[in-house]
């Protein structure tokens, strides 16, 4: 990713403009992953593909509605991979059965029979996603309030990767 930031803006609309850079991208990034993901899960159980939409719910990491739609909270993207194809697959069940009765788990089983060892992950996942958000802040604000930062705003390249190891390979960061 390269981002270009024109001179004119004040140092909080740099901020804002990158800040909103990276979520467009790890947006369309997990947008990608999910829309894969669907449809190798709706072939497996032999179900219509679904619309999928993104969400971003607090406490929910998927829903599947009445109406058919899936809908996943696009912050999974700082997720291990094995646990958003769970959600996935998961949302993708309930298009066949709409509880979580035993065909329910029975057919979940079909599409991912490792599924209780990523459901147990899961449960771990709300604290990662808050030690990662409070990673990505502390170095946003290292680069952020750097003279170098505010002196190359016209066009700069960080070149080293943001790399933590719970989060999938796509999610490492190159700037």
């Amino acid at each position: 990713m390269y981002l270009q930031v024109t001179q004119n803006l004040t140092k909080d609309e740099q901020q804002n403009a990158i800040e909103q850079a990276l979520i467009n991208w790890k947006r369309d990034r997990v947008w990608q992953d999910v829309q894969h993901l669907v449809k190798i899960y709706a072939r497996k159980l032999g179900v219509e593909i679904p619309a999928v939409k993104l969400s971003q719910e607090k406490r929910t990491w998927g829903t599947c509605g009445k109406d058919g739609v899936i809908r996943i909270n696009w912050q999974l993207v700082d997720a291990p991979l094995s646990v958003l194809e769970y959600v996935v697959a998961h949302e993708t069940v309930h298009l066949l059965h709409r509880n979580h009765g035993d065909h329910f788990w029975e057919a979940l089983s079909c599409v991912i029979p490792d599924w209780r060892t990523r459901f147990e992950r899961r449960k771990y996942l709300m604290p990662l996603l808050w030690k990662v958000k409070q990673l990505y802040k502390s170095f946003k604000r290292r680069i952020f309030n750097s003279k170098f930062f505010i002196e190359n705003c016209q066009a700069f390249q960080i070149s080293k990767y943001l790399m933590l190891s719970t989060v999938p390979s796509y999610a490492l960061l190159h700037f």
